[in-house]
Parts: structure tokens; sequence; C-alpha cells
């Protein structure tokens, strides 16, 4: 991305996105793909009619100025017939969205998965309304009645996992709790199909904890099997001493 915008400056680089959709495109099939990490929109449907959006993950997309969203849904004016089917929207950000609507729209059916935002209640942007997903649920009738937010944790924190290959993987999970999208338990070994991801949720206090330094220290002498996205605390694709006093900095600010 040039990081401009009809001639004004983005920082950092915004305008990346997932997925976009030139305006107007009819029949298009979204199905089964990650979009994780984009300075942007994660899957942005430019008033897009007669369209699936299936399966997907989107994760950890939009930055503050930009206001991204993990799904952006801007309307056509008419019946655009968009069915969202079992998508996991993840916001990491408080001033990330997991969906930014057009109110006006008469825009399709709603059947996500899950709209989590790891750092407040407000996941949807409904024209000019930001709502909780039970507020959501609430504001129209087949909203993502079948939608879950982030596993009941006292603060979740959560990391994605992407096996980019043609062949499965492994994770390996160490001592810890640990919990996937709907909240349910990960432990011990995990397998991660081809072409797939797995967002795994932590409790502030143990992804942030003592025991996390230990097992960083530990990682880099060779005797940990723990997963290094759960130890890469300040997201640089590596486990060093810096996660290590990452982690003890937060640990000692009151």
């Amino acid at each position: 991305s040039s990081g401009e915008h009809y001639g004004n400056n983005f920082d950092n680089n915004q305008m990346g996105m997932g997925i976009f959709f030139q305006p107007n495109l009819s029949g298009n099939s979204v199905i089964d793909n990650t979009f994780a990490n984009n300075r942007s929109q994660g899957i942005y449907p430019d008033r897009a009619t007669n369209t699936i959006i299936e399966g997907n993950t989107s994760y950890n997309n939009g930055s503050g100025a930009y206001q991204g969203a993990q799904l952006y849904l801007k309307g056509t004016g008419g019946s655009d017939n968009v069915r969202l089917i079992d998508n996991i929207l993840i916001a990491v950000d408080s001033t990330q969205f997991t969906m930014r609507n057009d109110a006006s729209q008469n825009i399709g059916s709603y059947n996500n998965l899950v709209h989590c935002n790891q750092e407040t209640g407000v996941v949807v942007r409904n024209g000019n309304s930001s709502l909780t997903l039970p507020q959501w649920q609430a504001s129209g009738s087949g909203r993502d009645a079948g939608a879950v937010g982030c596993p009941s944790l006292s603060t979740p924190y959560s990391r994605i996992f992407i096996n980019e290959k043609s062949v499965s993987k492994i994770l390996s999970f160490g001592a810890g709790n640990y919990f996937d999208h709907l909240g349910n338990p990960v432990s011990g070994e995990v397998t991660l199909p081809p072409f797939s991801s797995l967002v795994v949720f932590q409790d502030r206090s143990e992804f942030y904890s003592l025991a996390k330094v230990i097992v960083v220290l530990q990682n880099l002498v060779g005797i940990s099997i723990l997963e290094k996205e759960l130890l890469d605390v300040n997201q640089d694709e590596r486990v060093d001493f810096i996660d290590a006093i990452a982690t003890l900095q937060i640990l000692t600010t009151p």
C-alpha cells in the first residue's frame, strides 16, 4: 500500500487490507480464509451483492486512526443478499471493531460465529452507533443470534497460530490455561490442518506472569516446548530476552 488515499496521507500505510472487493461486484465467495494483522479492514466487500462470506477468521485488523474492522459492510441501497456464515471476528484493540455495518442498507443475513474484542465490550459499529454484542443482537431480527463473545476470562489476551503450508502442523502447549475462540480448553498437542488458523486465549494474569518469564528463558536454552507465538510478548516474530524484559516491565508497572 502507498499509504495514501485521495492524496491524503495515512499513518503507517493503513490502506492495506486483507481482501477488498471493487464496488458493486456480484457472485463472490470468500470461504475458509484467515485475514490477520492488516493495517486497515480485514474483509471489505464494497457494495457487493449475492455474496457468501463463510468460515473465515479475521483477527487484529485495523489501526486506531482508521478505525478498522474485521468485517466492513457497505451497502448498495438495495437488497444486497450478502450471507455471513460462521465467521470468527476478533479485535485485539479498543479502537478496532469486529464489524462495521451500513445501518441504512438491507445488506443481508448475519450468522457469524464470534464477535470478540479483547479490550472492550464494544464490538459492532452500526451506522453511527457503537454496540456491544447483546445490543447488536437486540437491535433487529436475525442479527448474529447464535454468536458468542470472548471467552469468559477476567481479561482475555489472545494469539493467532497460522499454518500456511499444505501439511498439518502440530502445536504443543505447556502448562497453563488456554482456550479457543469458543471458550473450549486447549491443551497438549493440537493438530492445525493445512491452510488454517487457531486463536488461543489466556487470561492477562497468565500471559504476563513470572511463570511466563521463566518459560521464555527456558525456551532460549532449548528446554521449553511451548509454542513461540505465546512467548513472543512484543510480537516481533522471535523469542528473546526482550520478551522477558517486556513481561517484567508490565508486571512491575502500577
